[in-house]
């Protein structure tokens, strides 16, 4: 299984807040919050947006399989 994480971003208010990467383990929870270590996952974050189909793309996919698929 692969590394699941989520980017947190905040909207600036009067503090700005800088964004953080948040990954699960079966021993715990990590904030990564250092600019290094957000920017890993950022780069992975962005990586699978690039190779993933817009919302559009899939549901037509999907309807494209299932119309071959159907019985």
């Amino acid at each position: 299984a692969g590394a699941r994480f989520n980017i947190l971003t905040f909207p600036g208010g009067r503090i700005s807040e800088p964004p953080l990467a948040y990954t699960e383990s079966l021993c715990g929870a990590l904030y990564l919050d250092k600019p290094v270590e957000y920017q890993v996952y950022d780069a992975v974050w962005q990586a699978m947006r690039e190779v993933t189909l817009s919302p559009a793309e899939s549901r037509q996919m999907i309807n494209e399989y299932a119309e071959r698929h159907q019985s």
